[in-house]
């Protein structure tokens, strides 16, 4: 055959292939058998990998040129001769063209072959090893084959290994005998024979059988300081015969017993000496002269010795290596319960050495050497706690002390961290305790609700109390993380007025909250604490310095985030028992003067509320737990390296969140559907134009793009929601306004009340035009509304005038309670989940007395990939980080 490759290219292709002027393969006239079929397509497999190759490539460089030969690579060779040995394959073994063996078929096993060696002693008192199969084999290394007499071994790993020490023979000499002499003979018979009786048979001459003494290895290592070196002397004894690997001995002749040595034992030991910090001076075995050198073999490589070994050492250098010292860390809470004390202790150790040891574990030393030359290996893992403990307080080197002070947050976490430690390196005090139990388990202690609240708690409201009574208990803050209508201005108010009630003259109460809440914050004092006194700070900046200078004990202020960020000079005179931030996510931006300005404030406690604390990404989170407890996390940087798991459980104790499942039975049901309408003729015209041109522009491929593709996304929603927004002489009409005047008209006839959310208030103006001409009457709120009307809108809603409210998506997204709707209707759909979810919220809140129906209006043919991406990412991350979205592990305490 001229050419393999194109033969079996051939067959596959069901082509002709001519032999010579006598024969052509006709497909046509000829067949394969089924076995046969099986090896030609394995062969044209190894054919079209071979194309990939150049004429460099180790395996085909030759045979892709002589292309009689086809070069078969190791990853295909085992299948093909398993397939040549059930076809009865004949194989012809050659050497430079020329015919050395023939042979009727192909076998192939999966064992190793039964080698046979003899250990024999010839007439010149010379030993002799016998080793002819291992020459008669061939060893393709690559393929992990033995060809011998005929036959092909697949090799597992532990066999291919076992037969290296052949394979480097055959490589050596070509020889079937090996010759040694008597001196050698010991070591043949130590080293040689244990790895020969794993390959195959071995047969020793009996005179040598006689001699063969096998007896257990002792080693023994010891260690004496002469002068300044630290000299190191090992001695293998085999009974009475002892061997000394780093000195020259003199070999005895004619030993009567030839002693089988425990190669195993004795390379496992000298690996150990090896990798250890010795050198050899003057015939001697030395310990290197460095401080680092001296810690590493008395602490890692004794001790690893004295596994295999009888060590013995100087009685000096017996205690270099401290072995009594007992870290021990207690923590307490101060008597003022303000901050938490961090108690170090050394055993034995003087007091003083103390903060160097404790910078060394902070810096994560491998060792500490005292004043008296000894060292404490800080590797061990009594005193990885204390190093847990000082990575997560970040103390400076000038800090650490016998006993530091923390802030109280700190205590949860160090209790997260060092609770499974041993307790014998540990101490909880009584105080300490009780702060575990009271975080982590608040709802086992009682707290009577204030008298003074006009309201009946559903039982989850009782609990979002005692939670922030807890934490006010040992002034530490938290988010309340409620869902949107459970009540979080209820359970404030409850807090507050227990604070109040508690306390004859506590420190003024100051809520921080968005301008246009702060009428209903005053709203909600008076409905369900009007004994409280509760005044709003506002007015023009003098009226408000006049307020701020008069600050009363016992009181509640409301103010803005605006004007706090222009009076934050005045409040920074006052000290504030707690401090409420309504509508957190205003603090979300660290660098931002509003968030400057509440850090900036003197307060005992702050408590955040917000529906959604997680909006965009974790960096909102850690700028809200900076405002709430300074140095809650790390820093930024170092935040950001934080497993997400890790966060939750740090968070876990500072933010209570139930969203409306969790207190469905509390709750009326809600049902929401998604509605689609079509596109007129005209706004697909219009649409499809704008999309166009859009796509054209970011064709260009400028830095723009991203600005362009936002900007064209709006366009195309706005074009959606109706074209005459921004297209001038529109005419042609809006499938979606169409269908939401048909919505509209079905829920008055069934008596329904609904709230209409648009994000363009254009938009709004477009509907308010349609319900004028269809005689419907409505309530309009905007971002322009004043708060005073805001209330009085909200009010005259839920007290059943008008059926309709139209609101703009962003006014309507924050504390608005209008339990007097029962149908909520998404006109146009945000990107963002969260605020789609607030303004769906408003009508699904304490109060509501009938099932609640949402609409969220969308267009079919409409393209929200890019929102749909956003929305996803947006809604992945607070899921991955609101403890009542996903699990994270329990606070238990041990005893």
């Amino acid at each position: 055959m001229k050419n393999i490759s194109n033969f079996v290219t051939a067959v596959d292709k069901q082509q002709l292939v001519s032999f010579n002027k006598n024969f052509t393969y006709d497909p046509n006239e000829y067949y394969f058998s089924e076995k046969d079929q099986q090896i030609l397509q394995h062969l044209f497999q190894i054919s079209k990998v071979a194309e990939m190759y150049d004429t460099d490539t180790i395996y085909w460089s030759k045979s892709y040129e002589e292309e009689k030969q086809l070069i078969i690579p190791p990853t295909f060779a085992t299948e093909l001769l398993q397939l040549l040995d059930v076809q009865d394959a004949s194989l012809t073994v050659m050497r430079d063209k020329e015919a050395l063996f023939k042979y009727n078929r192909i076998v192939l096993e999966t064992t190793k072959p039964d080698f046979t060696f003899k250990l024999n002693k010839d007439s010149e008192a010379h030993y002799i090893l016998e080793m002819e199969d291992v020459q008669q084999s061939i060893f393709l290394e690559s393929y992990r084959l033995l060809f011998l007499d005929g036959t092909f071994y697949a090799l597992s790993t532990e066999d291919w290994q076992a037969l290296q020490p052949f394979i480097s023979f055959q490589h050596i000499t070509k020889n079937e005998i090996v010759q040694f002499s008597e001196q050698q003979l010991s070591e043949v018979i130590s080293y040689v024979l244990p790895s020969l009786q794993k390959s195959g048979e071995l047969e020793i001459d009996t005179a040598i059988q006689d001699r063969l003494v096998k007896r257990p290895l002792e080693i023994e290592v010891h260690v004496q300081k002469v002068e300044r070196q630290h000299i190191v002397d090992i001695a293998y004894h085999y009974g009475e015969q002892s061997f000394h690997p780093f000195q020259i001995e003199e070999q005895l002749e004619n030993q009567a017993a030839i002693i089988i040595r425990d190669v195993e034992k004795e390379t496992h030991f000298m690996q150990i000496i090896e990798n250890a910090p010795l050198h050899i001076s003057s015939n001697q075995l030395v310990v290197d002269d460095k401080e680092a050198s001296y810690y590493q073999f008395y602490a890692r490589t004794v001790p690893a010795l004295s596994a295999l070994a009888d060590v013995y050492l100087d009685e000096e250098l017996e205690t270099l290596v401290e072995k009594d010292v007992l870290p021990t860390t207690t923590l307490d809470v101060s008597t003022e319960l303000n901050y938490l004390s961090i108690a170090f202790d050394f055993k034995g150790i003087d007091p003083a050495e103390v903060p160097d040891i404790l910078n060394a574990i902070r810096e994560h030393k491998k060792y500490y050497r005292l004043e008296n030359g000894h060292f404490i290996s800080l590797e061990e893992e009594r005193f990885k706690q204390m190093e847990r403990i000082l990575t997560l307080i970040d103390i400076r080197k000038k800090d650490l002390t016998t006993e530091v002070h923390v802030p109280l947050y700190r205590g949860l976490q160090i209790y997260d961290t060092i609770a499974s430690t041993p307790n014998e390196n540990r101490k909880f005090t009584r105080s300490f305790r009780h702060l575990i139990e009271d975080i982590t388990a608040f709802q086992e202690e009682i707290f009577t609700l204030p008298t003074n609240i006009q309201a009946e708690l559903r039982d989850y409201q009782i609990v979002g109390f005692e939670w922030m009574k807890s934490l006010a208990k040992y002034q530490l803050g938290g988010i309340l993380a409620d869902d949107m209508g459970l009540g979080k201005t209820l359970q404030t108010i409850t807090f507050l007025a227990s604070e109040i009630e508690g306390a004859e003259a506590l420190d003024p109460i100051l809520i921080v909250t968005p301008a246009s809440l702060l009428y209903n914050w005053q709203n909600e004092f008076e409905k369900f604490a009007p004994a409280l006194k509760v005044q709003i700070i506002d007015g023009n900046k003098q009226n408000r310095e006049t307020i701020i200078a008069n600050l009363e004990s016992n009181a509640v202020y409301l103010i803005s985030y605006p004007s706090l960020r222009q009076d934050i000079t005045s409040f920074q005179e006052h000290t504030f028992s707690s401090v409420i931030l309504d509508e957190s996510q205003a603090v979300k931006n660290y660098h931002t003067k509003t968030s400057q300005a509440v850090r900036a404030l003197h307060r005992y406690q702050t408590f955040a509320l917000s529906g959604t604390p997680l909006e965009n990404n974790l960096d909102e989170l850690w700028t809200i737990f900076q405002t709430l407890m300074p140095g809650f996390f790390p820093s930024l940087r170092k935040f950001k390296l934080l497993e997400n798991d890790q966060i939750a459980r740090m968070i876990r104790p500072f933010l209570l969140r139930r969203i409306k499942q969790d207190v469905l039975k509390e709750l009326p049901d809600k049902i929401e559907t998604n509605l689609y309408s079509e596109l007129t003729e005209e706004q697909k015209v219009v649409y499809l134009a704008y999309l166009e041109r859009i796509q054209t522009e970011l064709a260009q491929d400028d830095e723009t793009n991203r600005m362009k593709l936002l900007a064209g996304l709006t366009r195309l929603r706005q074009i959606c929601c109706d074209p005459t927004l921004f297209v001038d002489g529109y005419q042609g009409g809006s499938g979606k306004l169409l269908q939401l005047l048909d919505t509209i008209q079905t829920a008055r006839e069934n008596g329904k009340r609904m709230l209409i959310f648009s994000q363009f208030t254009s938009m709004l103006g477009i509907i308010q035009s349609e319900l004028n001409k269809i005689g419907m009457e409505y309530f309009y709120m905007d971002g322009q509304t004043p708060s005073k009307e805001r209330v009085n809108l909200v009010n005259a809603f839920n007290e059943g005038g008008k059926d309709i409210f139209l609101i703009s998506l962003k006014a309507g997204g924050t504390g608005l309670n209008l339990t007097g709707a029962d149908t909520v209707i998404l006109y146009d759909l945000w990107w963002n989940p969260a605020v789609e979810e607030q303004a769906a919220s408003r009508a699904h809140r304490i109060g509501q007395k009938k099932c609640r129906t949402g609409y969220k209006n969308g267009r079919k043919g409409y393209n929200r990939r890019e929102d749909l991406r956003l929305t996803e990412e947006k809604t992945s991350i607070d899921r991955r980080h609101h403890p009542a979205r996903r699990k994270t592990p329990e606070y238990t305490f041990r005893r």
